[in-house]
């Protein structure tokens, strides 16, 4: 049996096709705005499109400089295209526990990610902390299946600090927004302490004293950790999850 089927071109008067364009325009320039706001965090954006970074602004802000230990030699054993592979899965999957405690990714540095948080959201129920705690159980949950897909399961350093910091816009083609201030400079010189102190989770003791941290955590306090080569210190505390004293963070 042959079955005919008459089939009509598509016609559309000119309203139609203006409605058409404008839909698809508007779709792109929220998939853009979207697309934005991934990258540089919801606020930052509205701040920029508003002008507020125009002149450089002062802020109270904690920093977390989040590292993937031992990259280097994983590389070397690995290869870079695999680790570089496994370091945009991770990155990828710590997205949602930073964004669910408020963080607000800065930039990613090679195999370091930066996340910021205004001062009164990260200290509200230490959310700054407890991000960082639910970064390392989701990398608990996933264990098997990064081996199987890398060969390996990530661990990572962490270096935190808060406190005041400039903020503003910098580039003429090619702006962009920066923090200014010792403040970002000692959070990540306490990430690159973390191995120095064999330890994985560094916090000042400044931030420290304006968290609770609550039941279920364990604070070691370090003194003071050398942080640069002209012998500047900083006093740090070692978190862990759970009863152990200091450490990797442990379930």
């Amino acid at each position: 049996y042959l079955l005919d089927i008459d089939v009509f071109p598509l016609e559309l008067d000119s309203r139609d096709a203006n409605a058409l364009v404008f839909a698809f325009g508007l779709a792109l320039l929220l998939t853009f705005f979207l697309r934005i706001q991934s990258l540089i965090g919801g606020r930052v954006l509205f701040n920029f499109l508003v002008g507020r970074y125009h002149k450089p602004s002062r802020e109270d802000r904690v920093f977390m400089f989040l590292d993937i230990a031992d990259s280097t030699s994983l590389s070397e054993q690995f290869g870079d295209r695999k680790i570089q592979a496994l370091i945009g899965r991770f990155f990828f999957d710590i997205a949602r526990p930073i964004a669910e405690h408020g963080g607000e990714t800065y930039r990613y540095i090679g195999d370091e990610v930066v996340v910021s948080w205004p001062m009164v959201k990260a200290i509200e129920d230490a959310r700054c902390v407890r991000c960082v705690l639910e970064v390392q159980k989701l990398l608990d949950r996933k264990s098997t299946e990064y081996r199987q897909l890398f060969g390996v399961v990530p661990r990572f350093r962490v270096g935190m600090h808060g406190g005041p910091v400039v903020i503003g816009e910098v580039g003429d083609s090619r702006r962009a927004i920066v923090y200014f201030g010792e403040t970002v400079s000692r959070a990540v010189a306490l990430q690159g302490a973390c191995k120095r102190v064999d330890r994985d989770f560094l916090v000042s003791a400044d931030l420290m004293d304006r968290l609770t941290l609550g039941e279920g955590f364990s604070s070691s306090f370090l003194g003071p950790v050398e942080l640069f080569p002209d012998g500047a210190t900083e006093d740090a505390y070692a978190l862990s999850h759970g009863a152990s004293d200091g450490g990797p963070l442990a379930d």
